[in-house]
């Protein structure tokens, strides 16, 4: 039986810039993804398991899904809590969830989930686990 263990989570502040916006004055649906992107690298960081460490052993894990869930919205000066959590699953993957509240109004904003998969370096799609992630896998007690 494998233990599910959900709690490698990270919280990073954002605040809204110019250049975020459409021309409603609302965060424009793309920063709301670059928002998501850099909450995965600098959780890739805490927990040891960033961009480059794939690419170290050998392997890219780009983005197969991505779903999101606009809630409310925000605009320029806004800050944001975009909370990132790691979800256990089974085979070459790796899924996250995430919400988007905005601290003004304490208004969730945004959900999503991703699922990356692994490739190796040439493109090639690799069922298998990779060694390196399940050893990380181990060392966070998730298996």
């Amino acid at each position: 039986m494998k233990t599910i263990k959900t709690d490698l989570e990270l919280t990073q502040n954002v605040r809204v810039r110019f250049g975020e916006l459409d021309a409603l004055q609302m965060v424009w649906h793309g920063s709301y993804i670059a928002y998501l992107e850099d909450a995965r690298e600098k959780w890739g960081e805490q927990y040891g398991f960033g961009y480059m460490d794939m690419y170290n052993h050998g392997f890219v894990a780009p983005i197969y899904d991505l779903q999101l869930h606009y809630r409310g919205m925000a605009t320029l000066g806004d800050e944001l809590a975009v909370k990132i959590i790691y979800h256990y699953a089974e085979g070459a993957k790796m899924v996250f969830h995430y919400t988007i509240t905005n601290l003004r109004t304490s208004q969730i904003i945004l959900t999503a989930e991703s699922v990356q998969l692994f490739l190796s370096k040439e493109g090639e799609f690799l069922p298998a686990i990779p060694p390196f992630y399940e050893q990380w896998q181990k060392q966070h007690k998730l298996i």
